[in-house]
């Protein structure tokens, strides 16, 4: 089979490997779509790490091939998405619940072999844990490839509470995940700040009157928004430049959302006092939780949220290159892998 594996030295490179073989209890998944996120771009730029050798893809939908005895519960043929992470169950952060902040979890693309590659090996583990939901409806595949990031945006959310006027900095493929889901949530406003005009114009289509989009370099923050306007800030771009002034549009109460990663070393300034008299939070979101990632599957299955336009391109394994110059760029919002051609 083809598969996209990663090698510190030598960046992502096209290998023939062979069909992998699951432990008792596991599954065989046939990959038909996996989306590229900015995760996997940190890996191959050294941001973040993952397992020399290891096949990238975390977000992943595919069909069970085979399921190995003495699995029960599942058929070949099932149509699947695969929930990422494997928690260890005992550490501090698990026992309270945040399992995703768990100290030695281990996920598909970082450490375990992941979905850019035509078959993929699902732990009986995992299994065992629930990270494999059956889909029962009939979305199309390149938007269950993003169940993953959606229920990553629900958490997001979930960290910045409810609110009638929101702002998003970024009008990439998270920052318009969030605008779908607040919009879905019945925000009365959300101002979207995007310097692309590619990316205004689909969010603008997204969401119609409620959804005001402008340039926040060349406006400014609190010269459009004013001052104490905002209930909740996302940060879905890196312009750490802004943080001061995305707290300063916030109303006392509210909550600003580092949903971006950056660079080791990023570092920032603001006024502690807009914390301390305002009691404005600061909080970070980072991946997602089963429950979530269960509810951001319901949602996709049902059609309570239509991911379909923010999936600007589909590529075949053979063109990763190609594939992750059109996601790098910026040229396309969500890129996906269909390593058996379009499903």
């Amino acid at each position: 089979m083809k598969a996209l594996e990663f090698s510190p030295d030598r960046g992502l490179h096209l290998r023939e490997k062979p069909l992998p073989s699951p432990h008792p209890g596991g599954l065989l998944i046939r990959v038909t779509a996996a989306a590229i996120c900015g995760s996997d771009l940190r890996i191959i730029k050294g941001e973040k790490e993952a397992v020399p050798g290891v096949v990238l893809g975390h977000e992943v939908t595919g069909v069970v091939e085979e399921a190995i005895p003495p699995l029960e519960g599942y058929c070949p043929g099932d149509a699947v998405v695969i929930f990422p992470s494997l928690f260890c169950k005992t550490c501090t952060y698990c026992r309270r619940g945040l399992t995703n902040l768990c100290k030695s979890k281990k996920s598909i693309g970082y450490r375990l072999d992941g979905g850019f590659a035509q078959y993929m090996a699902v732990p009986p583990e995992m299994v065992r844990e629930g990270a494999v939901l059956k889909l029962t409806d009939h979305a199309p595949w390149t938007s269950r490839a993003l169940i993953e990031p959606l229920g990553c945006v629900l958490h997001s959310i979930e960290m910045v509470g409810q609110g009638e006027e929101f702002f998003i900095l970024g009008g990439g493929p998270m920052g318009l995940m969030h605008l779908l889901v607040l919009l879905k949530r019945g925000a009365k406003a959300v101002f979207l700040g995007e310097r692309n005009h590619k990316r205004s114009s689909i969010a603008q289509e997204l969401g119609g009157e409620r959804v005001v989009v402008f340039d926040p370099q060349e406006k400014g923050l609190k010269e459009f928004l004013g001052e104490e306007r905002i209930d909740g800030v996302f940060f879905c771009a890196r312009a750490i430049e802004l943080v001061e002034e995305g707290l300063a549009i916030l109303r006392k109460g509210g909550t600003m959302n580092f949903f971006a990663g950056y660079p080791q070393g990023t570092r920032t300034h603001l006024d502690p006092n807009l914390l301390h008299y305002g009691e404005r939070r600061l909080t970070g979101s980072h991946s997602t939780t089963l429950p979530l990632f269960e509810r951001a599957a319901e949602m996709v299955e049902r059609g309570e949220i239509d991911l379909s336009p923010l999936v600007t391109h589909t590529f075949p394994l053979e063109e990763w290159e190609r594939a992750f110059h059109t996601y790098a760029s910026g040229e396309g919002l969500k890129v996906v892998f269909t390593p058996h051609g379009k499903p």
